[in-house]
């Protein structure tokens, strides 16, 4: 990290010995220089003892995201890093998306043209000398692209034409190069393999040269989003008020009490939760009528009645919840039609006991959320955030990031969902208090960061108004941590 001569990093991942220690090392050292992780695969396996079937691995998506919000570079071909580590090691960084292709062929243009629109990259329009153009005249074209202040990097790409192949027109921009402020990368294409061939010294200012046209894009590509990465604001951790001391306590005496671990009461949920910061809104299993009835009273009714049996909780087909309920009668009836939809669904005889009826007060009107924590094997913590229901579960708008999370990560999760302008206001409703829904990331972050033990916590549904959130429902599973790490893994 401070070694100066050091100028880009290069890492062969399958196992991450401490995620966590990784996680904090990987973001601070990626903001001095690029951090390039060559990932052929990913070994998961349970970092819980006694939890059967482990836990939930991370998707490929979720991976993705930790990366990225790591600034660390993730290829999969070997080849591909040292082509990233060749640019990142002798330029500079490119400061933008533009880069102008020249070149002494307009058939390797329009390639080249295509696989920089296809990397997410802009072009101007190519330069395309003669096919015999000689030294002087790509070398006086690198001038005018490096003087142009809508370029961002330039990429030479010469076909061998010449006695001598590409030999002179790689020296006249190699010499370019050494003084540029922007980044300059070779393409040389020569049809006959030089006996004298020289290898390019790995020195700041050298020519990165390359015989593939689209490996250079792609590792310039790379390297542009990487340095779009360092120039954003990184935001801070804020310092919300928790009582770790009392969460720990909560933990330590579930696994006391159960070695193997377990999911929480709701009187425990609430507990854990609250020291956090985090105040589900109260509910009651009820069994009868008589119990729904008595519920509603003590929570001063306007209240929902709903199933949370697994079977038909979360369904928009269905039924299963009875809102706004404010008399004796409006309960029988919510009780009524539900055991109806029991019935129905062949869940039992009638009862609406089988459907595990809450009674809860009712929430501001908003956007049903999920937000969960998930301690995977090789990445530790897993924050995800995603609408309740189809958008999350069946099409995969789920976005995630590991603690800790500063403000920039937790505003980026919020609006990197697809289904996000449901939060900021859609076809006229109002927008939801964003802040709110960053403030509860924030504290599910710390707490799943603070406590390993937590093997799975779950907020659904979280209710986003244009007042706060409302969390109506929460799952907690904790478990002994146990040293299940590859022994042939290096830890940090």
């Amino acid at each position: 990290e401070d070694h100066e001569s050091t100028r880009v990093c290069l890492l062969s991942l399958d196992t991450i010995g401490n995620p966590r220690k990784f996680s904090r090392i990987a973001r601070r050292l990626t903001r001095r220089k690029p951090v390039v992780v060559f990932a052929p695969g990913r070994t998961h396996r349970s970092a819980h003892a006694g939890v059967r079937g482990g836990l939930g691995h991370a998707p490929d998506e979720a991976v993705d995201a930790l990366f990225r919000q790591a600034g660390v570079t993730v290829v999969h071909r070997r080849g591909a890093m040292f082509d990233i580590a060749k640019i990142a090691s002798r330029q500079p960084l490119p400061s933008g998306l533009r880069v102008q292709i020249i070149t002494n062929s307009a058939t390797l243009a329009q390639q080249l043209m295509h696989t920089v629109r296809a990397v997410g990259m802009l072009g101007g329009e190519p330069v395309v000398l003669g096919s015999e153009a000689s030294a002087e005249a790509f070398a006086d074209a690198t001038r005018a692209a490096l003087a142009d202040e809508r370029n961002d990097s330039v990429v030479c790409t010469a076909v061998g034409v010449f006695e001598d192949g590409t030999e002179g027109v790689r020296s006249a921009v190699e010499r370019i190069a050494a003084g540029s402020t922007k980044p300059v990368v070779g393409v040389f294409l020569d049809f006959t393999a030089r006996e004298d061939a020289r290898s390019d010294p790995d020195t700041v200012g050298c020519l990165p040269t390359f015989d593939a046209p689209a490996d250079a894009i792609h590792a310039l590509s790379a390297l542009t989003a990487y340095a779009h990465w360092r120039d954003r604001d990184p935001g801070a951790v804020p310092l919300i008020g928790v009582d770790e001391l009392s969460a720990k306590r909560v933990v330590n005496r579930v696994i006391s009490a159960t070695p193997g671990g377990r999911e929480l009461t709701d009187t425990e949920t609430i507990e854990l939760l609250g020291a956090y910061g985090i105040n589900p809104v109260r509910r009651y299993l009820v069994e009868t009528l008589a119990e729904a009835i008595a519920a509603a009273e003590e929570l001063g009714w306007d209240v929902v009645l709903k199933a949370s049996a697994h079977a038909v909780r979360g369904r928009p087909d269905l039924a299963s919840v009875y809102r706004n309920i404010e008399t004796v009668e409006g309960m029988a009836a919510a009780w009524s039609e539900l055991g109806q939809l029991v019935a129905e669904l062949g869940l039992g005889d009638g009862d609406p006991a089988v459907a595990v009826p809450v009674v809860q007060k009712m929430a501001p009107p908003g956007v049903a959320l999920v937000i969960a924590s998930r301690e995977d094997a090789a990445f530790g913590p897993i924050i995800s955030l995603g609408l309740e229901g189809v958008a999350s579960e069946l099409l995969g708008d789920t976005v995630y990031r590991v603690p800790p999370l500063t403000t920039a990560d937790a505003a980026a999760m919020v609006r990197d969902l697809r289904a996000a302008p449901t939060l900021f206001g859609w076809h006229g409703s109002p927008g939801v208090d964003i802040e709110a829904v960053e403030d509860v990331l924030h504290r599910v972050a710390q707490l799943a960061d603070h406590l390993p033990q937590l093997a799975e916590l779950v907020l659904s549904p979280c209710i986003a108004s244009t007042s706060g959130v409302s969390v109506l429902g929460a799952r907690v599973l904790v478990a002994p941590t146990g040293d299940q790490r590859d022994p042939m893994a290096r830890t940090l």
